[in-house]
């Protein structure tokens, strides 16, 4: 049998995530005008469903539905969602075989080891210590107990998420600081940077009009968190309900044109972030092109 136990973090939900679409009724119910599913979009709309979708080893939005999967790429987004505290599995032979590459299920278990072990290094920094990682792996494989007691998890799990969190927050900073400095680039009153990569010549909008675009959002270190043009589909949306950087620079933007945007938390999602995609206190990327107002 395993034994799986879970605790939550930070004393809450993990929060309502800005992506995907909510459905009519919960729209309904907040009062405020009905928009398309298509004007909804991750990383921009600023109303959000109940839910969170799950983001699996992978970074796809089909969770494999194991709590494991869920729980890492919670813990490694920094979310105060659910944390797994720990799984453990039936004595197992630990003996070394050499690995089978003409067997797909053995392939593919190594597959899930090897992408969990990659994306904690990669999202991790150098925060989290991956030697001390794969002997818990071992431990938990053997079915041992764990070396570290079961009361002290969630408080250490709070403790990783911090030290997480403001890595990522300095990191973020860091990356402000370079771009500014890049005579093309503009800084608003705000903190919003913005370049201007093609000058458009069509009317702005204001905040009540409804815009399409096409946009590419990552995050600093190149990480797509969405991506209207990878989908091949325009996003429209009202100028005043999504994030607070979108909403300045769409303003100041003429249709036609391109820009490559660099939005702080602040104007962003915060301390809060936005789902399994975007972390908390993450600074946003964004080449936003303005197709037209509708």
């Amino acid at each position: 049998m395993y034994r799986c136990v879970t605790y939550p973090l930070n004393g809450g939900s993990a929060g309502r995530f800005a992506g995907g679409a909510p459905d009519e009724a919960s729209l309904a119910n907040t009062g405020k005008p009905p928009v398309s599913a298509e004007s909804i979009h991750r990383g921009t709309w600023r109303e959000e469903p109940e839910t969170v979708p799950t983001l699996n080893i992978f970074h796809s939005e089909t969770s494999m539905k194991n709590p494991f999967n869920q729980s890492l790429a919670l813990i490694l987004t920094l979310l105060g969602g659910v944390i797994l505290s720990g799984c453990q599995q039936p004595e197992s032979n630990m003996s070394e075989k050499p690995f089978d590459a003409t067997s797909e299920v053995e392939s593919a278990s190594y597959l899930i080891g090897f992408r969990q072990a990659q994306n904690i290094q990669a999202q991790g920094g150098d925060v989290i210590d991956m030697q001390a990682y794969e002997l818990g792996a071992r431990d938990a494989i053997a079915g041992k107990e764990s070396q570290v007691p079961e009361e002290n998890e969630e408080q250490l799990m709070a403790v990783l998420s911090e030290a997480l969190m403001q890595e990522k927050s300095a990191s973020g900073e860091t990356f402000m600081e370079e771009n500014a400095a890049r005579p093309e680039v503009t800084t608003t009153a705000s903190g919003l940077q913005y370049e201007v990569l093609v000058e458009g010549t069509g009317p702005m909008p204001s905040a009540t009009d409804t815009v399409v675009t096409h946009y590419h959002g990552t995050l600093t270190d190149g990480t797509v968190f969405d991506s209207s043009v990878e989908r091949g589909s325009p996003a429209s949306f009202p100028v005043n309900r999504v994030i607070a950087g979108w909403t300045e620079a769409l303003q100041m933007m003429g249709v036609g044109s391109k820009w490559r945007l660099v939005i702080p938390p602040e104007l962003a999602y915060g301390e809060r972030g936005a789902g399994g995609a975007i972390p908390p206190n993450a600074t946003l990327v964004f080449e936003v092109e303005l197709l037209e107002i509708q």
